[in-house]
């Protein structure tokens, strides 16, 4: 997973997988569509990630998961659906340079738009920084 954004203030964001947390999901059908015959889906992740901030030169994590949902799913994996980033009020973060160290910032909110997959060769470019999303 990488997701890519732009805040006030921050500037761009980039959002990854945190390697060293599990992530986890599952697809799921709504409780007020499990009577119907062709019921909507929903898909749930919970996810450890971790914002690299440029303007910034530092990057955080999560130590508690963040719920990242898709509701009415319409394709299996649910590419190109928006979805929320489900948070209580704000969540942790803390600095990757010094993970045992104290809150450095909040998340108070996050939406998404899951993106399609990207070839290869539009990953390498992204890595090698050729290449950016939007």
């Amino acid at each position: 997973m990488r997701m890519a954004g732009k805040t006030d203030g921050m500037g761009d964001i980039v959002v990854t997988l945190n390697p060293e947390y599990l992530s986890a999901g599952q697809l799921r059908t709504p409780f007020e569509d499990l009577d119907k015959t062709q019921p909507e889906k929903a898909c749930r992740m919970a996810v450890g990630a971790i914002f690299d901030v440029p303007a910034l030169g530092r990057s955080f994590f999560n130590k508690e998961p963040i719920e990242l949902t898709i509701d009415n799913v319409k394709a299996i994996p649910p590419a190109g659906n928006p979805g929320v980033g489900r948070i209580y009020r704000n969540l942790p973060l803390y600095d990757v340079k010094d993970p045992q160290g104290p809150v450095v910032a909040y998340l108070t909110a996050l939406t998404f738009v899951m993106g399609t997959y990207l070839t290869e060769e539009e990953l390498e470019a992204m890595r090698r920084g050729r290449a950016s999303l939007s």
